[in-house]
Parts: structure tokens; sequence; C-alpha cells
């Protein structure tokens, strides 16, 4: 009997070590589960400014490049540019880089298109060449435009040698492309994206309710939301105070929201970065739901072999005795 309740304490001290094992190794489970979610974090971010680089800052560099190389000097010193001339220069610019390119030229107030459309360019029709003749904010812009189809402008002012300005060059990408980048990259990574100009307003985004929208008949603007607007802005912009690439926590509709804020210096936007915590959080929560029920599982099993092979080991003995 005494040597029964021996090997009875011996199974619960080996069913106890076991249990013990289980917990430490799920202690270092979870612990190295974070440093993954942590890692994989950093790993997400870093190729957004691949992203943004491809899609944002090579039109912009492409768009200054080419007013740099005085691609169109000569048709900006005409009084007005010949249409036979212009036409494919821009077609074979479209063709090489895949974006839309135009002239606008300001002495004969005509617009080239590489798509062969040429139009004049009437003040109260044409609004955003005079807005960007008028409103000077630098010599390269970034502009929404084309009403019924939205496009991404990349605007670069012309001028003469004696800096009288001659019009604009520039290129056009749909905003259709952006997002369909932008949607393909949240699918892998699970980030949102926000791009804010110097006026607050969000111009391009890859949550399709705060993407601009097309105006709604020819005199009607492009749909633009104000970042102001959002739910969380007053709470990031509180917690963010003096911060110069601040990454805070917020309050979504739909959670808690890991908000990053990077400049874009060469457009003089904003990209902002949202990262929804709790969609993580429950990742962790199954990971270790499943460690646990897993451990368990196999607990049990441990400790029955244990239990069989001890109580195998007890009845021989009393056969012997």
């Amino acid at each position: 009997m005494a040597q029964a309740t021996v090997s009875t304490k011996k199974v619960t001290a080996f069913a106890a070590i076991i249990v013990l094992m289980i917990a430490l190794s799920g202690f270092f489970a979870i612990k190295d589960l974070a440093g993954e979610q942590s890692q994989q974090h950093h790993q997400s971010i870093s190729p957004i400014f691949t992203l943004v680089e491809q899609e944002l800052l090579n039109p912009l560099h492409t768009a200054e490049v080419i007013s740099d190389l005085g691609t169109f000097s000569d048709f900006f010193k005409a009084s007005s540019p010949d249409e036979d001339a212009v036409i494919p220069i821009l077609k074979s610019l479209e063709d090489t880089f895949g974006h839309e390119f135009y002239l606008a030229h300001e002495e004969s107030r005509k617009q080239f298109n590489s798509s062969g459309r040429v139009f004049d360019l009437i003040e109260g029709e044409v609004i955003w060449y005079f807005a960007l003749r008028d409103e000077f904010d630098s010599e390269v812009q970034a502009v929404l435009g084309k009403r019924e189809d939205v496009h991404l402008y990349i605007d670069v002012r012309e001028y003469d040698e004696e800096g009288n300005f001659l019009g604009f060059t520039g290129l056009g990408k749909s905003l259709d492309a952006f997002l369909s980048s932008f949607n393909e990259f949240s699918a892998q990574y699970g980030h949102e994206f926000i791009f804010v100009n110097n006026r607050g307003e969000i111009v391009l985004s890859s949550i399709e309710s705060l993407s601009p929208t097309q105006a709604v008949d020819s005199t009607s603007r492009i749909g633009i939301k104000a970042f102001s607007e959002l739910e969380w802005f007053n709470e990031f912009t509180r917690k963010s105070e003096g911060i110069d690439d601040p990454s805070v926590v917020v309050r979504g509709q739909e959670g808690s929201l890991l908000v990053s804020r990077l400049q874009l210096q060469s457009l003089g936007w904003n990209l902002y970065v949202l990262t929804p915590l709790d969609t993580r959080q429950q990742e962790v929560n199954i990971a270790y739901i499943l460690y646990v029920g897993i451990s368990a599982i196999i607990l049990f099993i441990v400790f029955r072999v244990v239990f069989h092979i001890v109580e195998r080991y007890l009845h021989r003995n009393d056969r012997v005795t």
C-alpha cells in the first residue's frame, strides 16, 4: 500500500512537471508570437516606401525630367504650337511611360493631350488651369482632375529665360490605377492608406469611402473629403502634437487603429498608414487558443500513458507479493 502511495505521488509529480513544461513552452510561444507580430509589422511597413516611390514619386520625377530637358521649349516659344508636331511627341511619351501627357499653352490658351484631344482653355470652364496659374504653391504640383474619370495630374510650371509664365506640362494617372495597387498591398499586409495634400484634402486612399469621386455633371467639382472629417482626426492631432513622424493609437469605427504619419516632402503631402490593431490581436488570441487546445490534448494523452504504465507496474508487484 505504501508502495502504491509512493508510485501515485511519482505519477502526480510527473504530471505536474509536464504541466509546468507546457506552461513554460506556452509562455515562450506567446513571447515569440508577439515578437513575430512586431517583426511582420516592420517588414510590412518597409514596402510602403517602394509602393509610394513606384506609384507617386516616379511619375513626379518623370514629369520634372521632361520639363528640365526642354522637350517642349520650341512649342512654348511659338504663339500657337503646331498641333501636328506636338501631339506625336505627347503620344510617344505616353507609349514610353504608360501615363497620359499634356501641354497647356498660355499664349494661345490651348491644351494638347497625348490622346489627340485639343481644346481651348476657357476661364470658368477649365477650372484647374486658372486655379493653378493664379494660386501658386510650388513649381511642381499634384492635383486631381478629369471630372468624368478622376486622374491625379503632375503639373510642372514652364517659364522662359526672363521668368515669364508660359503654361504647364505634365502627366496624368488614373485613380483606378492607384487604387488597384493600394488594394493589392492592403490585402497582403493589412494596412490602409490615406494621402493628404497641403490643403488638408484626401487626394488618394485605399479606403473606397474616402477616395475622391467623379463629378455628377460637367459643371460640378470632383468630390473630395477633408481629412478633418475623419472621426479620429481630433484624437490623432492631440496625441501627435510636436512629433515629426508620429505613430499613435486612436479609436476608429471598427476598433483601435495604429496611425503612422509619413511626410512626402517632394509633393508637400502627408501619408497616413492605418493598421487595425483589433484584427492583429484577434490573430494572437486565435493562435493562443489553438496552442492551449493542442497542449491540453497532448497532456491528456501523456498522462493516460504514464498512468497506464504505472498501473501495470503496480498490478505486477501485487502478483509478486
